[in-house]
């Protein structure tokens, strides 16, 4: 599978990581996107984890901040169009 670059990016996201982002919104585990990108298990966390801090995501156990990163995202994509 191959996961296309996404241009638009409000959060100053890096390539990787929109890949990264874009894979959490279809539902891939962080071992399911290290499969897809080739790509150790702890580099994916290690992304993940920047992902969070540069959308501001803090963690708290009643929210799903992978969830919340991937809608978070998709509305800024709308909204800039």
């Amino acid at each position: 599978m191959r996961v296309a670059l996404v241009s638009s990016n409000s959060y100053g996201l890096s390539g990787r990581e929109l890949q990264i982002l874009h894979l959490i919104g279809e539902g891939y585990s962080n071992r399911g996107i290290a499969e897809q990108l080739i790509i150790s298990q702890r580099t994916v966390e290690r992304h993940v984890s920047v992902i969070m801090h540069k959308m501001h995501l803090s963690g708290s156990p009643n929210v799903n901040n992978r969830v919340l990163a991937a809608v978070t995202w998709l509305r800024s994509q709308y909204s800039s169009t």
